[in-house]
């Protein structure tokens, strides 16, 4: 398995899903995602099933070392995401290489991004659900938020030929070779203009 290691938390970074339904008659509230279309998104984008564990950052985002090569996607509130100091687009899948730290800054538009790995962010499920509940104390692997030190390990990829057809997506150059960071050459642009109207 990848890891990626947290080296600043920004505000309140958790990691959420579709959150935990059916619980509710025990006190158990759903949570999960606040922007449960940006967290879909950014799973499809990378190849994961819809309601794959995803990193939330509230209104400050966080530091993260990528520890190993690792498709990932950024959705959501506009956070100025760099990786390495370079710009990363948002709402495509972007290759970052092992060693890359990827940041997000204070938010621009929106109140929460979503952060998708390829494989998805592994913590154990409570009652059904990997979604870190702060307030009742469990999930999200910490049952708190994220802190500086923390590493989130990644699953494996689901099949080979999604892996590849991904790799190929994100990694646009003709004699194969690849930079520390290199992002798909096509975008769910569509999602985020939708985000956007909906912010608005």
């Amino acid at each position: 398995m990848s890891a990626v290691t947290v080296l600043k938390p920004g505000l309140f970074t958790t990691v959420q899903d579709m959150g935990r339904s059916g619980w509710r008659a025990s006190g158990v509230a759903a949570g999960g995602a606040m922007d449960t279309y940006a967290l879909r998104v950014a799973n499809l984008l990378v190849g994961n099933a819809a309601d794959s564990a995803c990193l939330e950052l509230t209104l400050t985002g966080a530091t993260l070392r990528v520890e190993r090569d690792l498709l990932v996607a950024v959705t959501g509130a506009y956070m100025a995401p760099e990786a390495d100091g370079a710009e990363v687009p948002m709402w495509r899948p972007v290759w970052m290489a092992a060693g890359t730290t990827l940041s997000l800054g204070r938010t621009r538009a929106g109140c929460r991004a979503y952060v998708a790995a390829a494989g998805g962010f592994v913590v154990a499920p409570v009652l059904g659900s990997r979604s870190a509940d702060v307030r009742a104390g469990f999930g999200g692997g910490f049952a708190r938020p994220l802190a500086a030190g923390d590493t989130l390990l990644i699953g494996e990829a689901e099949g080979a030929e999604g892996r590849d057809s991904h790799a190929r997506a994100a990694a646009p150059h003709g004699d194969g070779s690849r930079q520390a960071r290199d992002a798909a050459a096509w975008a769910a642009a569509w999602a985020a203009a939708l985000a956007q109207r909906a912010a608005e």
